[in-house]
């Protein structure tokens, strides 16, 4: 995972599972007189991805914190690459290993990045 701004960069194995995305769209279904109903949807896919992030430090899990709310790349070792931005991170301590964590983000994938 790289921050896009810096290219600062937190590298750790992915958990079982992580990085399947889901697809959602905004959208609902109205009902109109004499019961006929109109599905609407809005324009844009959105894209979760859950991350999990095994075995990471201290200072890496300081880092990612840090990160949040801000964009980031993040890679898997197939090559395949997204762009997006987290906004928690779990961490979960690592039984017998009292110097690391696992850590889980929901990212959410971006196609811009604006600063407010």
């Amino acid at each position: 995972m790289n921050l896009l701004a810096t290219g600062q960069a937190v590298s750790a194995q992915l958990t079982p599972g992580s990085g399947a995305p889901a697809y959602d769209m905004a959208g609902s279904v109205v009902t109109y007189a004499g019961g006929r109903q109109r599905a609407i949807a809005a324009a844009g896919l959105h894209t979760a991805i859950p991350v999990g992030l095994r075995l990471v430090s201290r200072t890496d899990l300081d880092t990612l914190v840090s990160w949040q709310g801000l964009p980031v790349q993040i890679r898997d070792y197939t090559g395949w690459r997204f762009f997006a931005v987290y906004y928690s991170v779990a961490p979960a301590r690592v039984r017998g290993l009292p110097t690391v964590w696992d850590v889980t983000l929901a990212a959410r994938s971006i196609t811009v990045a604006e600063g407010v």
